[in-house]
């Protein structure tokens, strides 16, 4: 399986914000444009201790209940140590409404997976796969978004590009500028990768007209050009375009509840507590 990360600690936070967004308001399409695979085994020690497991058993205030620990529940994650990725939770819930889903990844066999997800979910006829990366075909006029629609952007990198000098977060703009909901997660190793990433977003927020706002956290081993920790990633952050300010109070109380109960974490040897921080742009 080509994820690497799943259940770390980047999961954790952008599966906070997603499922707490996605159990607001239900959307016409959700569209996944890194979908990899949907659940993963997750073996005992390794990142995903400090990440999920670690979350799941330092609970406290707002994040007992939000949707994102109600549906960890509800998979018995403790009890056999499958993670659902992105994909799947949108599925569970979204499952009972008439949400269509639009997939995109460049491995068949992870498309394939959702095939037979969709299947034993009975959501088959819902969902729409294609094996490609997924910028140029959203940018292109074979795909418009709206209001209904809800676009979740999850790149290794959202600054690679492609050959026609194309990159995620040239997606994010197209969509915040039809008023979609819209997520994108990204990662960073640095300060200054962080601070490229903010320049990015804030010169996005004037030319797509949309309030765009992000919740980030990272390590506070961290400095300009590295981190000694790294549980996964030392630092990552989600981008929200177009969410109701209702939506963006709950996130935030989320937000800082998650740094709460880090504030003791360790990660091999190691203080592991992080800095968080809510952004306007």
């Amino acid at each position: 399986m080509p994820y690497r990360h799943a259940g770390e600690i980047g999961d954790v936070l952008k599966h906070l914000v997603l499922c707490e967004l996605l159990s607001s308001d239900a959307p016409a399409r959700y569209f996944e444009t890194n979908a990899a695979y949907p659940y993963y085994p997750l073996k005992e020690g390794a990142p995903s201790d400090y990440g999920v497991v670690f979350y799941l058993t330092h609970l406290q205030g707002a994040l007992r209940e939000c949707a994102y620990t109600v549906l960890l529940t509800e998979n018995e994650f403790l009890k056999n140590r499958v993670y659902y990725g992105s994909g799947a939770q949108a599925m569970q819930l979204l499952g009972y409404q008439r949400t269509a889903f639009y997939y995109f990844d460049i491995e068949p066999p992870a498309l394939q997976a959702f095939d037979a997800y969709a299947n034993r979910l009975f959501l088959r006829r819902r969902l729409h796969t294609q094996c490609a990366d997924a910028v140029a075909p959203l940018l292109s006029d074979a795909y418009s978004f709206s209001a209904d629609d809800f676009v979740h952007i999850d790149p290794d990198s959202p600054f690679d590009s492609n050959a026609a000098q194309q990159n995620f977060f040239s997606v994010f703009e197209k969509a915040c500028a039809a008023g979609a909901k819209t997520l994108l997660w990204y990662g960073f190793d640095s300060f200054q990768t962080r601070d490229a990433i903010r320049a990015e977003l804030f010169r996005l927020g004037r030319t797509s007209g949309a309030q765009l706002s992000s919740f980030e956290l990272w390590q506070r081993s961290m400095t300009g050009n590295g981190c000694a920790v790294n549980p996964g990633v030392p630092g990552c952050g989600v981008a929200l375009g177009n969410i109701a300010p209702e939506d963006a109070a709950r996130i935030s109380t989320l937000h800082t509840s998650l740094a709460a109960i880090y504030e003791n974490a360790r990660y091999g040897g190691a203080s592991a507590a992080f800095d968080v921080q809510a952004l306007v742009f």
